[in-house]
């Protein structure tokens, strides 16, 4: 029986480049799995890259800038910048640098370009005038596929190859500031996290 007179305390840590990550990693995963939804799979791994290096860029920013409260300030801002200009700050401080002509960060802008042109994309039409027979099926209708006119930048950069390129990449990214901030990796842990599990 609790002691009715008793105070308890709690602490609770969310960490959501893991659960982004584990999100990323479970649709790979899936890809071979299940062909009926592949395509919406590999849209999934490939997205939640730039969501997953995001929130690991923030972690790392939230880490290196806490010592003074002028630091604290300083991320304050710079947590609003773009990605690329936070790994270079990020980078800075740590006095890292960063090749982005080499792997892991060679991937590092496509990444985020592919991100950005799904969260910010719009309704779109596109049109082909040259449909060859070859470009149609049975029943009459394009094979997208096919036809690259009828496609848009993201849809011509997705592909089970490049989701798992740019999950190597952000798992070697993470590993690389972790080792050089001397802190846990975010997207690895053999802890327990408040999440459903570890896949």
């Amino acid at each position: 029986m609790k002691n009715r007179y008793a105070k308890y305390s709690a602490r609770r840590e969310i960490n959501p480049a893991f659960i982004l990550n584990q999100i990323g990693k479970v649709a790979l995963k899936r890809v071979d799995e299940n062909q009926k939804y592949k395509q919406l799979d590999i849209i999934i791994a490939q997205l939640m890259c730039g969501f997953t290096l995001e929130a690991v860029l923030n972690h790392f920013g939230k880490i290196i800038f806490s010592f003074s409260d002028l630091d604290v300030l300083l991320w304050n801002g710079i947590e609003r910048y773009s990605p690329i200009e936070k790994m270079a700050i990020i980078a800075k401080k740590l006095d890292y640098n960063i090749k982005y002509q080499e792997k892991p960060f060679c991937y590092f802008n496509e990444i985020f370009m592919f991100r950005n042109q799904i969260v910010h994309g719009k309704t779109t039409v596109l049109f082909c005038d040259n449909v060859k027979d070859k470009q149609i099926d049975d029943e009459n209708f394009p094979l997208i596929d096919q036809i690259p006119e009828m496609k848009t930048k993201w849809e011509k950069n997705l592909s089970q190859g490049n989701a798992e390129r740019w999950r190597e990449s952000i798992i070697e990214i993470t590993k690389i500031l972790s080792e050089i901030a001397h802190t846990y990796n975010p997207i690895e842990t053999n802890d327990f996290v408040d999440t459903h599990g570890q896949m």
